[in-house]
Order: C-alpha cells, then structure tokens, then sequence
C-alpha cells in the first residue's frame, strides 16, 4: 500500500486524472470484493489517499468551471457521496484473509468496528489533509456545513488564517 506523494492543485487535469484513479480503484474494489465489510489493505492506496481524492474532486465539482464534464456534475457527485459513505462505512483497517466471506460471519465481524461512530470526528481529521483550497473554498465550505456543526467551525478556521 502506497501513498499519494504528490499534492493536488485545483483544476488541474493531472490532479484530476489522478484522483479519478484512486477512486475509480475503489469502485473496481466493490465490484469485484462482493463482502459487505471490505479490508483497506486490499487496495493499493491508504485511506488518507482516498478522502484526500473524495474531498478533491468535490471541490472540482464545486469550483472548477473549465472542467465541463465535472463542474456542477450533481449526478456525479451524488456518485462519489455514496462511495465515500459505503467506504466509510464499510472498509476495515485488517487483512483482507481476516476478514470472513460469509454473509452472517461478515456482517458479525465487521459490526465490531462500529464505524458509523464518530463519523464528524473521523471526517474533521480528514479535512486536515486538504491542502489546495483558498480562503473562499474554506469559507463556502464553512457556510455548506454550517458554523453551528465542528466541521463548519473547523472550515470558518482555515478561511480566516
């Protein structure tokens, strides 16, 4: 398992390309591994790599008005939002041999993990892998989750340093 040493620039089609990859990586993951509880290891990249990827073309999405094929792309969006929730939810930080085929022993194995807890203060720690958003990003950002919520307050933050 490698990590992404090279850092996102915004708009950038490289960037994006590369992005595209590592998600395009998990999707072929989910296809092929048909366990509902997956191991991370499994994939050729870390968690980091993946939510930096998530956050990135989101922001794409959000602001990259030359890239016609992604800018303003709701559906595509809502694509990634489900990937991001199902690898959230459903990938484990164990070897893939650990974890059981079988969907009861599946299922009872990967419940341990309870991860649909703490899902603000695991996503909080991500946001801190960003590194190409510009003040505005961070305030639309901090106005999207809303100034009430930490992840809003943590965005609020970062557009005013």
């Amino acid at each position: 398992m490698s990590s992404t040493s090279n850092k996102f620039e915004l708009c950038d089609s490289t960037s994006i390309g590369k992005a595209m990859s590592i998600i395009a990586e998990l999707h072929s993951n989910n296809q092929s591994d048909k366990r509902y509880y997956k191991s991370l290891q499994s994939l050729n990249c870390t968690i980091e790599d993946l939510q930096r990827s998530f956050y990135f073309l989101f922001d794409c999405i959000n602001f990259c008005t030359k890239e016609t094929k992604i800018h303003n792309n709701l559906e595509y969006q809502q694509s990634l939002e489900v990937l991001q929730s199902i690898m959230m939810l459903t990938y484990l930080g164990v070897e893939p041999d650990d974890i059981p085929f079988e969907l009861r022993g599946n299922l009872a194995f990967g419940k341990h993990f309870e991860l649909d807890k703490n899902l603000d203060e695991r996503e909080l720690s991500y946001l801190e892998l960003i590194t190409w958003r510009k003040k505005e990003h961070w305030s639309y950002y901090a106005i999207a989750y809303g100034l009430e919520s930490k992840l809003g307050q943590y965005c609020a933050k970062k557009a005013s340093e």
